[in-house]
């Protein structure tokens, strides 16, 4: 299958999230850039970094902090602001299927459009994925309620990967490290953005062997306007996305 995203001599591609005035030192780190739309709206030091930025970029459409999208004018805005060619992930409502559809058909004309999906049950999951194109996105909790254990999120995601073969496939966040070894040779599982190597090493920790229930986006634990790093965390930070390089490595083939 010819790769949307191109090659990097990585395996899967990575977009990292952090706090605005960490955005120069750690953007970098990762393959692409992952925009939040929604942010793009109010934060003019976030977009004038990534409106200059000149690498491949996902406008994100949810809305910080929730489980729906921003407003349609409020996405189209914030494609004006970002001012460039990019793929816009497209706008969702957690464990909705038709409202989801709905949504992506009222944007998808004019854009690239990533379809993200949506339902309750792995059965609603795959009808939503056959409504869109060839490349959709993949939250961490597809087919899986907010209080579902985490190893289950974990093993809905790995099962629709395995049947979309015919598409290729954004995850939309990871839940550990382990997660992500499981795409080892899944060649249509092209990129993933994540924010938790941030966060946890903010918070002087590190990614190997975290796995605790994750009931939320790792930006709910960020400051995302301005969070104090010094050189100690900012050591955590690239550490946690080495260890994420170091299986992602592998995600080509064997």
């Amino acid at each position: 299958m010819q790769r949307m995203l191109g090659e990097t001599g990585f395996g899967m591609l990575l977009g990292l999230e952090a706090p605005t005035n960490l955005i120069p030192t750690i953007n970098p780190l990762g393959d692409f850039d992952w925009v939040s739309g929604d942010q793009l709206l109010w934060d003019v030091s976030y977009a004038s970094y990534y409106k200059h930025s000149g690498r491949l970029a996902f406008l994100s459409t949810r809305k910080m902090f929730t489980l729906t999208a921003i407003a349609l004018e409020e996405i189209e805005k914030a494609l004006v602001i970002l001012d460039k060619d990019c793929y816009v992930v497209g706008p969702d409502t957690f464990g909705d299927l038709e409202g989801t559809l709905g949504l992506y058909r009222e944007l998808v004309g004019g854009h690239k459009v990533v379809g993200v999906v949506q339902g309750r049950t792995l059965d609603e999951a795959l009808r939503c994925s056959e409504c869109y194109g060839e490349f959709v996105a993949l939250p961490f909790d597809v087919a899986s309620d907010v209080d579902t254990p985490y190893r289950t999120k974990m093993d809905n995601r790995y099962q629709l990967a395995d049947k979309l073969k015919d598409k290729e496939i954004h995850l939309l966040g990871m839940t550990s490290i382990e997660e992500l070894s499981w795409y080892r040779g899944y060649e249509n599982v092209v990129s993933i953005n994540t924010g938790l190597p941030v966060r946890l090493g903010l918070e002087r920790k590190s990614i190997v062997g975290y796995g605790p229930e994750k009931e939320r986006d790792s930006r709910q634990y960020m400051n995302m306007l301005y969070s104090p790093c010094d050189g100690d965390q900012l050591d955590f930070i690239k550490c946690n996305i080495n260890e994420i390089r170091e299986v992602l490595s592998g995600n080509c083939g064997s």
